[in-house]
């Protein structure tokens, strides 16, 4: 049968191919689109329907269910109601040349005049009424957008209610004032990607009104601090702001009219915000681990282990160096799981030092913050005050419930908060969809809790908490309940023996507030002083009154430089000694970072609590010449009472000089503390040579950072040494490509002995080119190797390691863009956290999944979910559970895409150009792999084998490849494509793997202006394997054949009949199931241009069925429907209301040999701005 499949759909082909070869007459448009928006405009002209396509992120067809193409208006319409993730694709079409909507005439109808016509007196002034036709008139505000009401409901499903609200507008209300607004009322904001440079919100609703004194904004909006050195903040909010300039008038008399004209009157910047803040500032310190890019997982400030990062609110340095965020920068992160990696610009090694700061998802306590600045200026002073309180609403606890217990236990704990903690068991109903425990008595111990799915004693909700090995009583289990379940294991004679405890951790409300005033006075433009002083209050637990003494803080600081000019020239040298002085009370506390990234390494003092008050002083002299030389030396002292004092020489020097540019950055610095004593060198240094049209580079950092302890008089473990350093050769910055190599060692020291000994010793080689000199091909490509070599074990725990990390990249546009193509390929190492899954009900229609109880036990596995093909059936979600458990990986990333279009150059030619034109080609590729083999050829190889590739746990793949020909004629076109989707997932208890390889051939064929005959056949390969859940093995062969032949009277009135025949086969091994689809139906449409639209659909279903119904397998095979016959039918009915509303009905049912009738309605009604 698959061979006279085959033998059939080819002969359609021969058949078409038979005939001349003729182009199109328009071009096709793409345009990218997102259903973050109900409607989306594709274009102002109508859409030849027959032309659109919509392909998914692998390519894929996005399925017709999931929207409505309107394209008489040339718009698309998403059907909400049955998206539950949010979809990117591109849409591709042809246009008329005209649009439908709009009425055409050689000349205007409004002048004909009625045979009753009496002419007016052209000299008399009446006023006419304005009238509009607009749904929602609003002057000359631009406006767009739509608001959706709907209602969905069914035998099979509960009654569900929807709405969608996506508007924007901005123009002018009144003389001088302005509105612009983003309104929607989507319930679950949708947070960009973190792997591109420029994120766009779509999360942000506000409206905003402004002039140019004065700014209203109600909604999200972004809180960032201004001039205050101690007040330093970056806050997503959700309330209210508002902002003021204001000229003071003055008694200042002005003597001249260059005075007049120079004048600038007292004026005062305000800014007043009440909000509710969404995010909570965190900061993580991470060493880097050697040949690891990532990802690594970020704690929040109450070391959460689970946290969703508000985007574009983190900052991220390397070595103190500020970072940039997107695939083709430096790193990339993930928002909701709080994963950053690292991309081949960023070689990360034990040695790199990395800092994150960020806003992130708090969801404890309703947080509310209020927000006052107020900046002064009048000629040479500046003014600054500002006021900042943040506080939780103890009494409006969000994930926490806290009961009166709680409360007492926050209350009793002071600012202790870790001993704030209770047992988290709550008795409940039994219930199926959900991990439930019963309390029995186990070797003795009572009060244990054991999993169950017994409704009689299954009645205990318990929430695990990790605290570490060894100090709790329970481990995970794997299990193929819906959830994750924990079971108890028996102490030993030395303790516990798990790592959970049936407990939750308390999070005690917080408060922050924080006043500062300050200013600046410039005596000239070379002197200046500036001055401001800060009060703080933190109070970490507004719950007790205990240890309250320590929340008030307060600190200073005032800094003054005085210039000579040591030249009468504009760019001359300039003398300017410099002081300072900066204090902080012992219990002063910022609301986020205010000192250098590094400050604490700096000063040596990463490992101290600094518990008394804090002086900083500081004394130098800094020689300038502008843009060419900066030479700065300064002597600082900090002084922390007994718990740390230091003094510091600093020098940094800038200067570039015929042809040498250097830099230097070097520092000395003595110290005490109660417990050692520091001396601490450093300096790091880069020097470039213009040679020619190169430059001869040397860059070096070096520390010595010798620590000694007072008691034992010898140098402490925690003293080391290294010395980096690197040599290469570059292209100068004006020279149209540019490259550089390079080669780098390091020396690291630890003491041994009471000496310092080398420990480790590293080398890098690298090379780097950018081709830019060829306008329609530009090229990149770095690669680095590095390789650790370990010199004496005893001084580190790292081990030998060698890492290459390389990156390429191109784009190329020839012959007017016949040929277009571009390649990304990025290869490193990492590591691959393991992953748990469960599956959450919601609203039918909403959801991906459904749910079969194979086993009949009614209590819901994880085995038992599979992709749902009706949406009365999709009542649940997966959502991925993430671990601490990670594995070493080596990453390769692939992405090629290859576009021929030869009708763009040979569209007019004659003979075989014009025969070759009619052809054309697409291809797209995308692999992210991560394998644990380290053999070269599998690492570096961006071809997988899933199946050879043992050692491969994460995988996604989609290649696609379309041949077309006459894609663009009015008669006749066939194309053909091959896909190859490949997906693996490490989870928690082992791999699942994922396999769809197929290919499509297509043809059409106009028959006559009436008839339309299109047929497709499509065969492949559809694979499953779990290593846990062998039940859901299956390895099926497939293929089908559709003819459907259409009948289009006018555009009024469409009717086509169509057949198809599918036959299915699992592997012998995996079961050996059959299956035999026979489907008859018929489709028809009316429609009225301007009025609406009628589409209904009629389908028999015959399936003859080999095999045993279990489940999974047999709802691949059946497809959602039952052996035996099947009928399937579906009514859209599409109503334009006047201009601007239109109402939308949709029915659909099925019906299955030995079952009921399954049915489903909705009912909608949007409105268009």
């Amino acid at each position: 049968m698959l061979g006279f499949c085959k033998n059939y759909f080819f002969v359609i082909v021969l058949i078409v191919l038979s005939t001349q070869l003729v182009l199109a007459q328009s071009s096709r448009q793409f345009k990218q689109i997102s259903s973050s928006a109900d409607t989306v405009l594709l274009d102002s002209l109508s859409i030849i329907e027959s032309s659109f396509e919509l392909k998914g992120p692998n390519d894929n067809t996005v399925d017709t269910s999931l929207y409505t193409l309107d394209y008489l208006n040339g718009r698309l319409i998403w059907n909400q109601d049955r998206i539950s993730t949010p979809i990117n694709a591109e849409a591709s079409y042809k246009t008329f040349s005209f649009s439908f909507y709009k009425p055409y005439a050689r000349k205007n109808s409004d002048i004909i005049q009625s045979r009753n016509f009496v002419a007016s007196n052209p000299f008399r002034y009446s006023v006419q009424p304005k009238t509009t036709s607009e749904l929602m008139e609003l002057g000359g505000i631009e406006k767009s957008g739509s608001i959706s009401r709907g209602v969905g409901f069914g035998n099979n499903r509960d009654l569900s209610v929807s709405s969608s609200m996506n508007l924007q507008f901005s123009g002018k209300i009144a003389s001088n004032l302005f509105v612009t607004a983003a309104i929607s009322d989507e319930n679950i904001p949708i947070q960009p990607e973190g792997n591109t440079q420029q994120l766009q919100d779509f999360d942000q609703v506000y409206i905003k009104v402004y002039n140019d004194q004065a700014s209203l904004t109600a909604g999200d909006f972004r809180l960032e601090s201004g001039k205050s050195y101690f007040m330093k903040y970056n806050k997503k909010a959700q309330g209210l702001t508002s902002t003021l300039k204001v000229d003071l008038p003055t008694n200042s008399t002005k003597q001249s009219e260059t005075d007049l004209e120079s004048y600038k009157p007292p004026q005062m910047d305000i800014q007043l915000s009440g909000a509710i803040s969404r995010g909570k500032f965190s900061r993580n310190v991470i060493q880097g681990v050697e040949g690891n890019q990532g990802p690594y997982r970020l704690r929040g400030e109450e070391n959460e282990p689970f946290i969703i990062i508000l985007s574009g609110t983190e900052r991220v340095y390397i070595d103190g160096k500020l970072l940039t965020r997107g695939q083709s920068e430096d790193y990339i992160i993930n928002y909701n799981t709080a994963e950053i990696s690292f991309t081949a610009r960023q070689l990360i090694t034990k040695d790199k030092r990395i800092i994150i700061e960020f806003q992130y998802s708090d969801q404890n306590y309703t947080r509310t913050l209020f927000q006052f600045s107020d900046e002064f200026k009048y000629k040479k002073l500046e003014l600054n005050f500002n006021l900042y309180s943040e506080q939780d609403a103890k009494n409006q606890s969000l994930q926490q419930d806290l009961s009166d217990e709680q409360k007492l236990i926050l209350s009793d704990a002071g600012d202790s908060l870790n001993q704030a903690f209770s047992n988290s068991a709550k008795e409940v109903e039994f219930t199926e969809n959900e991990v439930l425990y019963k309390l029995t008595d186990s070797l003795g111990y009572d009060s244990v809790f054991v999993f169950s799915a017994n409704p009689d004693s299954a009645k205990w909700r318990v929430t695990f908490t990790n605290v570490g090995a060894g100090n709790g009583d329970y481990i995970l289990l794997n299990s193929t309940a819906n959830g994750r379940v924990f079971q108890w294991v028996e102490p030993s004679s030395f303790g516990s023996r798990g790592d959970y405890a049936p407990i939750v951790i308390l999070y005690s409300p917080k408060q922050r507030q924080l006043f500062s005033l300050g200013g600046k006075y410039e005596f000239s433009d070379i002197t200046e002083m500036t001055f401001e002083g800060a009060i703080s209050n933190n109070d970490i637990n507004t719950f007790s009154t205990e240890d309250s003494d320590n929340d008030i803080g307060y600190a200073f600081k005032t800094d003054w430089k005085k210039g000579f000019r040591l030249s009468t020239k504009e760019k001359g040298w300039v003398l300017s000694p410099i002081v300072g002085l900066e204090h902080w009370g012992s219990n002063f506390t910022e609301i986020e970072r205010i000192r250098t990234v590094e400050f604490y390494r700096d000063w040596n003092i990463r490992n101290l609590n600094l518990t008394n008050e804090q002086n900083i002083y500081s004394g130098g002299i800094l020689l300038q010449q502008k843009k060419n030389t900066n030479i700065q030396y300064k002597f600082e002292g900090f002084d922390a009472e007994s718990d740390f004092t230091a003094q510091r020489h600093n020098l940094n020097a800038s200067i570039a000089y015929t042809g040498i540019s250097a830099t230097i950055d070097a520092s000395a610095m003595e110290s005490g503390g109660t417990l050692s004593n520091t001396s601490f060198t450093r300096h790091r240094a880069l020097v470039k040579k213009k040679v020619g049209k190169l430059n001869l580079g040397y860059k070096d950092d070096r520390e010595d950072n010798r620590i000694k302890d007072l008691i034992s008089d010898t140098l402490s473990a925690t003293a080391y040494q290294f010395w980096e350093r690197e040599y290469f050769i570059e292209s100068l910055d004006s020279t149209k490509n540019y490259y550089k190599v390079f080669y780098g060692h390091r020396e690291d020291y630890r003491s041994s002995e009471n000496e310092m000994k080398m420990a480790t010793y590293a080398e890098n080689y690298g090379a780097e080119y950018q081709w830019r000199s060829f306008k329609p091909f530009t090229a990149g490509i770095k690669g680095v190797y590095r390789e650790l070599q370990i010199r004496d074990d005893k001084l580190t725990v790292d081990k030998p390691d060698q890492n290459f990390l390389s990156r390429v990249e191109y784009n190329l546009r020839l012959w007017k863009g016949a040929l277009t193509a571009g390649s990304f390929y990025e290869i490193g190492s990492g590591l691959e956290a393991k992953r748990e899954y469960k599956y959450i009900e919601v609203p039918a229609g909403q959801g991906q999944y459904t749910w079969i109880d194979a086993n009949g036990n009614g209590i819901q596995e994880i085995n038992e979910f599979e992709i749902a093909v009706f949406s009365d059936e999709a009542k649940y979600i997966r959502i991925f559970i993430l671990t601490n458990d990670y594995v070493k990986v080596f990453t390769n990333q692939f992405n090629q895409t290859l576009n021929i279009n030869p009708s763009r150059v040979w569209n007019n030619k004659t003979g075989f150009l014009k025969f070759l034109a009619a052809f054309s080609n697409q291809t797209a590729y995308r692999m992210d792999r991560k394998t644990q083999e380290d053999a070269i050829n599998t690492r570096f190889n961006p071809l997988p084998d899933v199946g050879i590739d043992t050692q491969l746990v994460s995988l996604n793949s989609s290649f696609r490849n379309t041949i077309y020909a006459n894609r663009s004629h009015p008669i006749f076109g066939l194309d053909y494509t091959v896909q190859d989707i490949k997906g693996r997932t490490l989870l928690s208890n082992g791999l699942e793997t994922r396999t769809n390889v197929f290919q499509v051939g297509r043809g059409r064929w106009n028959i006559t202006r009436m008839f339309l005959l299109e047929t497709e056949g499509k065969w492949g390969k559809k694979t499953s394997e779990a290593d846990f859940i062998t039940t859901r093995n299956f390895a099926i062969d497939y293929y089908s054949v559709l003819p459907k032949l259409t009948f289009q009277p006018g555009v009024s009135y469409r009717v086509a009949i169509l057949y198809e025949y599918k036959e299915k086969v699992n592997d012998p091994d995996l079961g050996g199931e059959t299956a035999i689809h026979q489907k008859a139906g018929v489709e028809t449409r009316f429609q009225k241009v301007g009025k609406g639209s009628l589409l209904m659909e009629v389908a028999y279903i015959r399936i003859t069925y080999q095999g045993i119904l279990n489940g999974s397998i047999d709802y691949e095979m059946l497809e959602g429907l039952q052996q035996g016959d099947n009928g399937t039918w579906q009514v859209t009915y599409q109503r334009n209301i006047g201009k601007y509303l239109q109402l939308n009905v949709g029915y659909n049912g099925r019906s299955s040999e030995g079952s009921r009738s399954i049915h489903t309605g909705t009912v909608r009604m949007r409105a268009y701005f």
